[in-house]
Formats: structure tokens, C-alpha cells, sequence
């Protein structure tokens, strides 16, 4: 073995106290075991960084952003894998269960793009005021007849007043427009305008993309994107848009998703940031202002000597500037020097941050105090250094604040906790599992009204937490990929024609580009199989419609498959008889991985899948799911999910997503592995319920492990105020709540016994709607906890892209649009 796959197999060992000390007192005692470990390592270098993490880190289980360093200690090549319970098993019979890491290329410009210098007359030499050219291209953009893509050539293009994009008007459509640059380093727009106004106000519009784009303020713009719909401008409303691969540097706000005010507050949500880096953002790099401005995702991105990374605290509204609200998740990013905080909010929802690194700010996370309100915020996995105030998270909500594996390295000499809850209101919960410290006294609560469980955690030495900052991905780079253009409407067999010729041209990842307009498909497009391409759409102005027999397949991929397909809406019908938008056969092989990124997939349906891993990251909606034997399944950052079903042992793991809508059978769980953690629940929220009194998740003869925690429940909808009920139980049964907390008393409800299930550290409401701790029911001890946990603590995070072995499905989904069709199938025949 190589240290880092003995590194790997001692952090599943250590996965506890009692573990890790076992194995330290056993390195000490006796010397066969050192002298086995320092030959089996063949470096005494290596020995002794693994039994520094054994001590002080619980052998890896508290990366603190370890995976993000990008160091030797990686898991994007590993040869030994992790099942979804935390079992080794070898790569060659069992899935991947990581977070990967984006790797979509480059696509464009194409022919049916606009280009502003070409087009539109912008000069682009920082001098020329190119204010009226990029705004006649805007107004341009999506229309009939109109490119739905805007392309900005090298260049600073020197604006004076805002920019405005308008979305498109009810009853046209979807729209999906983009604007990308060639380059952040050489597209730069640059502002000469009024002090703090907007570079760009999107009002509407759903689906935009932005890419590859500088956006200068100057140090005097206010905020370089705005998202404020006006819900009585005649455009559609907004949503599900995109910024990747930007940079946001001296102004105020970078990107501001909602207000408040007449017609204002609604949408301006489902939001994915990537790859974006934020400069001397006086308020904020992300800031959310209105309540419906919620998930937004942002994605290994970099913020630097900002005020805040990413807050709720700013808001506009008829007045002038109050408070905001909305909600983020900040996955696997980089912030240094933050003169308030990384993150920071004010108005509750449920927040989370994951496996990010933090060097030199203030705090890390601070919760503004807000009474009797409860916010469910997970913190795991991240590595905060030297934070200038001691206390770099401050909660000052009712919580639960759960703090799992992370590594807070205080200031030399600090003494002081680092972690405070400040909350005027009584009743705060905080649970802290297998996290590192360097104070003696970690955690601050106020009174005994507050609850606290801490398993596993350790203090060391500041010297054993690396502060090197991680090593972020670059801008990917254009790789001129040989380009087969498809005419306008386009039939089935023309397409497929194309397809077939980029197949036999032999060019390495060759793109089959469909420029917006209709397509009209009587059969399948086949994909065949180890077939390395491409199909592109222009955003969702291609649209592909259904046209054959009931119940057939768009597009179908042949396994194993090592396609990409992207930028495309799809229509397929709807009911029993509505078409598959993209299905999948033949697609379990070892380490096979499908990727669905940024999409709507309509109905989600996989079936045995033991060897290859499907994953989701910051979709729109998922309007079903239904799991059958699919051994590592993760969901991280999803819009709405409507019902999902799980069953055959698959295991599976979602994070940060929502309902809202008719359903109330929500989660029906049978067996397997399944944790939920993150998410906003609101069962029969919207008229028309066919079961209104019937629990959002059940557990009725369920054989295996079932974890929700910091899920927050809205049951106004659901008069028996039922929200979690445990039916008939088994030996085999384990259910844990964690962190949960609802509007309605009673939501917790357990019929029968014999099994382990248990609702800890959660909250209720009282008659007048005021949070309130819910009294513990069930199992609840560490040991319980500790292994209801194991899925979500054995889940990696990878610090570089990581492909699929030869011979196994690699698939790659984007910005597809299929939720009004059959959806999504994968499967392994």
C-alpha cells in the first residue's frame, strides 16, 4: 500500500475515541507494531505524519479541509475505496463515495453566438465607452430570430451606466441565455459610472448563464450582478442561473441575489457559483436580500480581504437598504483575511459550509442574534486558522449548530473558546463530533437551558494543523475540440447523422453542436457506446421534442458511456406515457460515475447500480427519485426534490435541498443506508393534496440506517401536524433525528418499538409558533450517534478532477432542462 491508502484505511479504523486512543496507546506499547508501520511506510516522514493525524485528528476523520490542500493525502486517484457505510472495499467491486470535483471543458464560441466587437460595434480597449454596444447586444440576446449566447472577445470594456437584462415574457418559454467572455484574465467589464450603482440588473429570466468574465468596480460600482425580479414587469421570473469561472473585484457586492419592496421578494433563487473569486468586496461577495432567495451554491471559489464572503445580512428594499435574508451553501472554497466574517447571517433558514479552509479572518461563521428563531447550520470538514477575533464561530440563534470534523486552529496565545453561543433567547443546542481544537476549553454556551453533546473531539497542538492554503482549480482552458454543427431543426436521423460522424472521426471529445431552435425527434439519438463526444445545445433555446411512440427514449447511451450532454431543454410529455429524456443502460462498471450538474431532470430513476457512483450537484429540481440497489448515490445542493423512494440496501445521501408542493409522502425509505442533511420540508404546501395528514418521511418495517438531521419542517399544510412517524420496527431498524425542528408540536411520532431510533438536540414549536426545544426521545447515546454519522464522515471530497477508469460509464449531464418528460434513467442492463 501507499500512505495515502493506509491513511485512508486507519481514518475508517479511527472513526471514534475509543479507537483512536486504542491506537495510539498500541503505537506506544509496542514497538513491533511501530517497527510494522515504519516498514510497511518505508519513511519514518510518513509514520509520523499518519500518527499526527491519529492523535490530533482522529486519523483523518476531522480533515478540517485536508481533501483541499492538495497534498499527498488525496483521494482523486485512490486504488481503495470507502462504500457509502464506511466498509474498504476494492475499486474493482464497489463505488466511489466523494464529491467530485467539476471537469466540464470549454465549449464556444460557435457560429450561432453573438460577439459583441463583431456584432454590436464594442471597441473593448478600456477607453471607447462600450455602454450602448453591450446593451443593444443585451437587448438582443434570447430574442426570436436572436442568438441566445452573447460572446465578449478579449478586451476592457469600459461601461458608464448599468447594464440591464430583461427577461423574456411569460408564455415564450424558458429562455436560458449566457454571457461569457473569452477569459477573466483578458475580458475584463470595467465600470466608469455613477458611485454605487449596479454594473448589471437582471430583471428576469430564468436559466441565465455568466462566464469567464472580470467585472471591475472600480472601488466605486455598488454591485457588479444584481438579481432583482420585478414580479410585475411583464418578464418571467428567475432563477436556476449560473456564474462560473469569474472574478468580482473592487465594489461593494459581487453578486446580489433578490430585494425587497413593491412586486419585488419572489424567486431569485436556485443559484451556482463556481470557480469564482471575489476581491475587496466592501459588504460582500455573495450577498442574498430577500426571503426567496435561498439555495444558492456556491462552489470552490476564493474570497479575498472582503468584509464578508457570503452573508444574508444586506437588503434593499422601497426605502433604501435593510436587512436581507435568503440562504446560501459554500462548498469547498478558500477565504482569507475577511474583516467580519466568512460567512455571516442574520434573518434563520439552514446554511451549511463544507471542507472549506479559512486563513487570517475574523471569524469564520457569524450568526447575528435574532431571539427565538431556530437555524439549522451544519459546519463540517473545514479548516479555519488564526482567526483574528478568538472566537471564530459565533452563533446568536436557537441553532441546532452542528459542528462536525472540523479542524479551528486559534491565534497563537489565545486561551479563550471558539466556538460561542450568544443567543438573548434560552434554549440553544450545539453539537460538536470529532472536531479538533487547540484551546482547552473549545465551546461557550450561556446558561443551562443550552444543550451540548460533544463526541470525539480532541485539542492539540496549534503546529499539527497545516495552515498552507489549498490549491483551488484553475480557469479551464479552450482545447479547440473538432466541432460538427447541426442545421436548425434538424430531424432525428440528420442529428444522428452527426452524432455518427463525430463517433468515426476519431478527434478526441468532439462536439455535436445544435444551435437554438426545434428539434423534432421521431427516434432515439443513440450514442454509442465508448463513444467519447460531446452533444451541445445554446442554452435551453434548443429545444428537442418528442415525437416518436409513447415511452420511448430522446436520447439514449449506450454502455458504458463516456458521452457529454449539455445545454438543451428537453420535451418529452408527460404522464404514463411521456418519453425518457435520457436513458442510461449498461452503465454499471467499476468506477464508473455519472455527474448531473446544474440540470432539471424531471423523474430520477437508477436500478442497480453496485459499481458505478450517480451524482448530483446544484440542480434546479429533481421532481421524483426513485433508488433500487444503487450503492453510493450523493446529492449535494439540489433545488426541489419531490418524492424519493429508496429501497434494496442502496445507499444514498442528500444534502441541502427542499420540498415545497402537494406531495406529503415525501421519503419512503425500506432498507439500505440514507442520511438527509440540510434541507426545508413543507409537505401539502400548495392546494390539491391527496394525503394531507400523512407524515413527510416514513419508516415502516425499514431494515437499515436512516439519519435526517438539521432538517427544518414547515407543516402548516398538514392538519395532523404529522411530519416524521416510525411504523413498525425491527432489530434492524435505526432511525436518527437530529437537529431537526418544525412549527407544529407532536411532528415526531413513534408507534411501535424494538428497534434504534431516536430524536435528539431538535426543536418544536409551542401553541403560539415560538421554537422550543423538544425533549430527546429514543436512543441517543454517543455510540449511536457516532454510527448514524458514519455515512455522512466517511463521505470524501476530492481536491482534483477524478475520471472514471477505462471501460466504465463516465457521463457528464449540464444545464438540461428535462422536467417536463419521463426524466433520467440509469441502470445496469
Amino acid at each position: 500500500m501507499k500512505f495515502d491508502q493506509y491513511l485512508r484505511v486507519f481514518r475508517e479504523i479511527c472513526r471514534n475515541a475509543t479507537a483512536r486512543l486504542w491506537l495510539l496507546i498500541s503505537l506506544r506499547r509496542n514497538p513491533m507494531l511501530v517497527l510494522f508501520a515504519l516498514r510497511s511506510f518505508k519513511s519514518t516522514a510518513a509514520f509520523s505524519a499518519l500518527l499526527s493525524l491519529v492523535v490530533l485528528t482522529g486519523c483523518g476523520g476531522a480533515s478540517g479541509g485536508l481533501s483541499t490542500t492538495g497534498s499527498a493525502t488525496t483521494n482523486a486517484t485512490q486504488s481503495v475505496t470507502l462504500s457509502a457505510t464506511g466498509v474498504q472495499v476494492s475499486a474493482a467491486t464497489a463505488a466511489r463515495f466523494a464529491v467530485a470535483m467539476d471537469d466540464l471543458e470549454v465549449i464556444g464560441p460557435f457560429p450561432s453566438w453573438a460577439n459583441a466587437k463583431r456584432d454590436y460595434g464594442a471597441v473593448g480597449d478600456g477607453v471607447a465607452d462600450d455602454t450602448a454596444a453591450l446593451q443593444a447586444a443585451l437587448n438582443d440576446l434570447g430574442q426570436p430570430g436572436k442568438p441566445s449566447t452573447l460572446y465578449l472577445p478579449p478586451g476592457t470594456y469600459k461601461i458608464t451606466a448599468t447594464l440591464r437584462l430583461n427577461g423574456n415574457s411569460f408564455g415564450s418559454g424558458f429562455w436560458g441565455v449566457g454571457i461569457v467572455g473569452d477569459a477573466p484574465s483578458n475580458t475584463k467589464i470595467a465600470w466608469a459610472g455613477s458611485s454605487g450603482a449596479a454594473m448589471l440588473l437582471q430583471d428576469g429570466g430564468y436559466n441565465v448563464r455568466y462566464a469567464r468574465i472580470t467585472w471591475d468596480g472600480k472601488g466605486t460600482a455598488g454591485i457588479g450582478i444584481a438579481h432583482w425580479w420585478n414580479a410585475s414587469g411583464g418578464a418571467m421570473f428567475d432563477g436556476s442561473s449560473e456564474d462560473v469561472d469569474e472574478v468580482f473585484q473592487d465594489m461593494d457586492i459581487g453578486i446580489m441575489a433578490g430585494r425587497t419592496g413593491t412586486n419585488y421578494g419572489q424567486m431569485n433563487s436556485e443559484g451556482q457559483v463556481r470557480r469564482v473569486t471575489f476581491l475587496r468586496n466592501k459588504v460582500a461577495g455573495l450577498d442574498t436580500g430577500s426571503w426567496n432567495a435561498v439555495n444558492w451554491w456556491v462552489w470552490d471559489s476564493h474570497f479575498v480581504d472582503c468584509a464578508r464572503g457570503v452573508s444574508n445580512t444586506y437588503g434593499v428594499d422601497d426605502s433604501g437598504v435593510v436587512r436581507g435574508s435568503g440562504g446560501f451553501h459554500v462548498y469547498r472554497s478558500l477565504f482569507e483575511r475577511s474583516t467580519v466574517a466568512d460567512v455571516n447571517i442574520h434573518n434563520t433558514g439552514w446554511f451549511s459550509m463544507y471542507h472549506n479552509v479559512s486563513v487570517g479572518s475574523r471569524r469564520f461563521f457569524v450568526g447575528e442574534q435574532v431571539g427565538l428563531n431556530a437555524a439549522p447550520v451544519v459546519i463540517k470538514g473545514n479548516r479555519i486558522i488564526d482567526t483574528t477575533d478568538p472566537a471564530a464561530i459565533v452563533s446568536g440563534n436557537l441553532g441546532p449548530l452542528l459542528l462536525i470534523d472540523n479542524q479551528i486552529r486559534s491565534a497563537a496565545g489565545s486561551t479563550t473558546p471558539a466556538v460561542v453561543m450568544n443567543d438573548a433567547a434560552p434554549g440553544r443546542d450545539v453539537v460538536s463530533i470529532g472536531n479538533t481544537y487547540t484551546v482547552a476549553s473549545p465551546i461557550q454556551t450561556v446558561d443551562s437551558s443550552d444543550r451540548v453533546i460533544t463526541i470525539g473531539d480532541t485539542i492539540g497542538s496549534r503546529s499539527l494543523i497545516n495552515a498552507a492554503l489549498p490549491t483551488l482549480p484553475s480557469t479551464p482552458q479552450r482545447l479547440g475540440r473538432q466541432v460538427f454543427e447541426v442545421a436548425p431543426g434538424a430531424n432525428a436521423a440528420q442529428i444522428q447523422a452527426a452524432i455518427n460522424s463525430a463517433v468515426a472521426s476519431g478527434a478526441t471529445n468532439p462536439i455535436v453542436h445544435l444551435p437554438p431552435g426545434t428539434y423534432r425527434l421521431s427516434t432515439s439519438l443513440v450514442i454509442p457506446a465508448k463513444s467519447r463526444i460531446q452533444l451541445a445545445g445554446d442554452t435551453l433555446t434548443t429545444i428537442l421534442v418528442w415525437t416518436g411512440a409513447a415511452n420511448g427514449s430522446m436520447i439514449q447511451l449506450q454502455g458504458p458511456s463516456y458521452a457529454t450532454v449539455r445545454d438543451l431543454q428537453m420535451w418529452g410529455g408527460a404522464g404514463s406515457t411521456a418519453a425518457t429524456a435520457i436513458n442510461m443502460p449498461t452503465a454499471n462498471q467499476a468506477g464508473g460515475r455519472i455527474l448531473i450538474e446544474g440540470s432539471s431532470t424531471g423523474p430520477l430513476n437508477a436500478s442497480n447500480l453496485t459499481q458505478t457512483q450517480l451524482q448530483l450537484q446544484a440542480n434546479p429540481g429533481v421532481s421524483s427519485m426513485q433508488l433500487s440497489n444503487v450503492q453510493s448515490f450523493v446529492a449535494m445542493g439540489t433545488g426541489g426534490i419531490g418524492p424519493v423512494t429508496s429501497g434494496e440496501n442502496s445507499s444514498a445521501l442528500l444534502a441541502d435541498t427542499w420540498y415545497e408542493g402537494t406531495e406529503t409522502h415525501l421519503y419512503r425509505l425500506t432498507s439500505g443506508t440514507f442520511t438527509f442533511v440540510g434541507g426545508h420540508l413543507a409537505p401539502a404546501s400548495h392546494a390539491g393534496a391527496l394525503y394531507p395528514n400523512d407524515p413527510a418521511i416514513l419508516l415502516d418495517r425499514f431494515a437499515g440506517k436512516a439519519t435526517f438531521m438539521a432538517t427544518d419542517f414547515n407543516l402548516s399544510g398538514v392538519p395532523s401536524g404529522a411530519g416524521i412517524q416510525i411504523g413498525a420496527e425491527s432489530s434492524a431498524t435505526n432511525g436518527l433525528f437530529l437537529g431537526v425542528a418544525a412549527n407544529k408540536a407532536g411532528y415526531y411520532r413513534r408507534t411501535a418499538s424494538g428497534g434504534n431510533v431516536g430524536l435528539n438536540t431538535s426543536k418544536s414549536a409551542d401553541g403560539s409558533g415560538v421554537a422550543t426545544s423538544a425533549p430527546d426521545q429514543g436512543t441517543g447515546d454517543s455510540s449511536f450517534l457516532t454510527t448514524m454519522l458514519g455515512q455522512l464522515r466517511s463521505l470524501q471530497w476530492d481536491s482534483a478532477a477524478t475520471a472514471a477508469p477505462g471501460g466504465a460509464t463516465d457521463v457528464r449531464i449540464y444545464r438540461v432542462k428535462a422536467d417536463q418528460s419521463g426524466g433520467i434513467r440509469a441502470s445496469a442492463n
